[in-house]
């Protein structure tokens, strides 16, 4: 998990740019599959996910060392612990291959709502006093 100067992060504040920097070792020949990479609670509750897929991008040839990022250009989730995660899976996205999850990080926010992610809100009611 890396900030935009590609700092490692331990804690997030809502709404920062974050990283997902997935590193990938491949020995033997090639494989040409597909990456995963999300985010979820650590108990397992997965809050989003997406893969190369999904994103439209062909299939990853995995050979040697190479590295792969997510950028997630503000990140709206909630105060609370979170995991980073990455998969790499087959050429049509369907059977995982393996898996790994970061070690748990905080996400730091100034709101006080309820879940697991802000959303832009506002209320109108002749009712309620501005």
């Amino acid at each position: 998990l890396l900030d935009e100067e590609g700092r490692m992060l331990d804690q997030v504040r809502q709404f920062q740019t974050v990283i997902i920097q997935v590193k990938t070792r491949r020995t033997g020949p090639p494989l040409k599959g597909h990456l995963a990479v999300g985010l979820g609670q650590p108990d397992g509750k997965q809050i989003f996910e997406t893969t190369t897929k999904i994103s439209g991008l062909g299939p990853v040839e995995f050979a040697g060392e190479q590295v792969t990022e997510l950028v997630i250009p503000s990140i709206p989730v909630l105060g609370g612990r979170y995991q980073a995660r990455a998969k790499v899976g087959d050429e049509h996205a369907l059977r995982a291959i393996d898996e790994l999850k970061s070690a748990p990080f905080l996400i730091d926010s100034d709101h006080p709502e309820l879940g697991i992610m802000w959303m832009k809100h506002y209320w109108r009611s002749p009712q309620i006093p501005v």
